[in-house]
């Protein structure tokens, strides 16, 4: 800005003055970031994690693993908390990213690398059967590769049929 005064014997004095006008900057949102589990936590395998953290209020947090794949969605709060439960992880070691949509469309990341421990059994069930004189009922199998089998079974000697459950057994 420049400002002239001029004086009544004629004599002219210029002042120049600097303005600096300044706009607040947009608050930086929260960043995200994964408070659990922690780099190097282990799991047993077929465990489905709760991830959580902190963020930015109002930002939704997408949680993925190392390939890209989503494994669960949450909203911030007011308070700036979020978790979600995963899917089970894999056996191995396993990045969990968390990426932060914050409303102004900024987008922030975390991440942590976990253990999965454990063994995968890989089983089948043959049945080999049925036995003379047998009618089969059912097979239930749990995930942890125990059965249970049902079976009716003919009595020889008086034609009866008789009911027989085994656990665990070969059929």
């Amino acid at each position: 800005m420049k400002a002239t005064q001029a004086a009544l014997n004629g004599t002219t004095t210029v002042d120049q003055v600097t303005v600096a006008v300044f706009f607040p900057s947009p608050p930086i949102p929260a960043p995200v970031v994964i408070t659990s589990p922690v780099d190097n936590d282990a799991f047993e395998l077929g465990y489905a994690p709760t991830v959580s953290g902190t963020g930015e209020p109002g930002s939704e947090v997408v949680v993925t693993d190392g390939s890209g794949s989503t494994l669960c969605t949450s909203a911030v709060d007011a308070s700036g908390g979020w978790s979600c439960v995963t899917s089970a992880l894999p056996l191995g070691s396993v990045t969990l990213k968390a990426t932060q949509a914050a409303p102004n469309g900024t987008t922030t990341v975390d991440q942590v690398t976990v253990t999965v421990t454990g063994s995968v059994v890989n089983a089948s069930v043959v049945i080999v059967g049925p036995i003379e004189g047998a009618v089969f009922g059912a097979v239930a199998l749990a995930g942890s590769g125990a059965f249970l089998l049902a079976r009716r079974k003919r009595n020889p000697a008086n034609g009866a049929m008789k009911s027989e459950e085994s656990s665990n057994a070969l059929i």
